[in-house]
């Protein structure tokens, strides 16, 4: 990842991500509209590093910004998926689950980032050098890596959206 890991919520709770961490780029992978002066929070925009205590939803919007409304499901969706970013950092061998929260193309950074990380198991290692995206491969092939440069080739391919809680979501 990059300095944070950026996620936009939209107002019925679905998220959207890419991987070179770009609002712009996660709202226009999702194919919903862009907030505007008429309408301004279609969604929120987050983000978190992942490290140390989960902050509290207002510290979690993006650049600080105390003058958003949020619904209810905005706040649990991103609480919920910094949470399981939180969790990864804690154990990086959860970023690899086939069935887990970030098994979808589009985290592959957050897969990027656990394949550099040093407690990340062998085992585990070596079934991303099989399985996964050419960039986690590479980070995983020269473990120890430092992950923090950030990912931004083809990421507007690789965007994706998390439906809210309540469908299926891992």
């Amino acid at each position: 990842m990059c300095d944070y890991h950026s996620i936009v919520v939209f107002r019925d709770g679905q998220i959207a991500h890419v991987p070179s961490n770009s609002h712009s780029q996660a709202v226009a992978a999702s194919g919903r509209a862009e907030n505007t002066h008429a309408n301004p929070e279609r969604f929120a925009e987050f983000e978190w590093d992942g490290r140390g205590d989960l902050p509290s939803i207002a510290g979690l919007l993006a650049d600080g910004r105390k003058d958003v409304t949020l619904t209810q499901a905005q706040e649990r969706a991103a609480l919920r998926h910094y949470g399981k970013l939180a969790e990864v950092h804690a154990d990086p061998a959860k970023a690899f689950d086939p069935e887990g929260y970030f098994a979808a193309d589009c985290y592959f950074d957050v897969r990027y980032a656990a394949a550099g990380n040093p407690s990340t198991p062998a085992d585990v290692l070596s079934r991303a050098l099989e399985n996964e995206h050419e960039d986690v491969r590479c980070a995983a092939a020269s473990q120890p890596v430092h992950a923090a440069g950030c990912l931004s080739q083809g990421a507007g391919g690789w965007g994706c959206r998390r439906a809210p809680r309540g469908e299926d979501q891992s």
